[in-house]
């Protein structure tokens, strides 16, 4: 990728701030976490955890969150 691709690319990108109440298929979920897995991190370390809630448990995370803001 030439730079002016990847410059090009950064600029396009854009951050979703509203989403669907359709639910993510879980073969697309582990996909991404797959991919995710490959991802650089600082000397190797992926200091990162994923949950993925789904139901009553989504349900409750979601509406704490916008008690909370």
């Amino acid at each position: 990728m030439a730079d002016f691709d990847f410059s090009e690319f950064l600029a396009s990108r854009r951050s979703t701030r509203d989403f669907l109440d359709k639910p993510v298929p879980q073969d697309i979920i582990d996909a991404i976490l797959t991919d995710a897995m490959t991802a650089p991190s600082w000397s190797n370390t992926r200091p990162y955890m994923v949950s993925v809630a789904t139901g009553a448990t989504r349900d409750n995370l979601s509406a704490e969150l916008l008690r909370r803001w």
